[in-house]
């Protein structure tokens, strides 16, 4: 899929490369298509089975054949994720506890919180996280009461090694399955996710509308 003249892997492949953690992301992926376009624009591929039913599993089957301690774990529709952010995660892991991580944003005021592909999350005082879900989190009631911040999740993971393969290796549970999210499968699982909370107004593409959006962006 093309943006702002590019493909839409291109775009992600660049911005991971501008982290600064690597000059040579992985793209791993079960298509010969985006095989072949990757390779035209010189990313490194690992080419996957075509049963994973998630990109965690599919991640995990490529960091198999890898020996890094941690994983980052990109999703190919992040077109307009900081890479500041990206570079930011392995930071995390200076906690010994932590073993898998990812990333959030406050939600504006006026932010669609009712719409199911923006996903929400909620977090503990330590900033772990207690839960996604595509509907409002946590609930917010009239009446005089508080109004709760929504967080909006952002599509990046990073992973222990041991910690992918032991998790993403398991089958989806219950809670990934009703919500369609895999991250669930973690926190089913008893995983701890340690979020970064970072500024960001704009999230994957995953709508029409979120197309629209990233090409005005991306053409300046």
């Amino acid at each position: 899929m093309p943006v702002a003249g590019k493909p839409l892997v291109r775009h992600v492949w660049e911005r991971a490369r501008a982290s600064g953690l690597d000059d040579q992301p992985i793209l791993a992926t079960d298509s010969p298509e985006v095989a072949e376009t990757a390779r035209g624009f010189g990313a490194r591929v690992i080419t996957t089975s075509a049963e994973h039913c998630c990109g965690s599993e599919r991640v995990a089957e490529a960091a198999g054949s890898l020996s890094a301690d941690l994983i980052i774990n990109l999703q190919g529709d992040e077109v307009l994720i900081d890479p500041g952010l990206i570079a930011r995660l392995p930071e995390l892991f200076q906690d010994p506890e932590v073993r898998m991580a990812t990333a959030v944003a406050r939600l504006a005021h006026n932010a669609p919180v009712e719409d199911p592909s923006l996903v929400k999350a909620v977090l503990d005082r330590n900033n772990n996280v207690l839960y996604f879900s595509r509907r409002p989190i946590p609930f917010g009631l009239d009446g005089g009461r508080p109004q709760p911040d929504f967080f909006g999740h952002l599509g990046v993971y990073a992973y222990r090694r041991e910690t992918l393969l032991e998790i993403y290796r398991q089958p989806a549970g219950t809670l990934e399955l009703v919500e369609g999210l895999e991250q669930l499968r973690a926190l089913q699982a008893g995983q701890p996710i340690r979020a970064l909370v970072w500024e960001a107004e704009h999230f994957g593409i995953n709508t029409p509308q979120d197309l629209e959006q990233a090409n005005r962006i991306l053409n300046g």
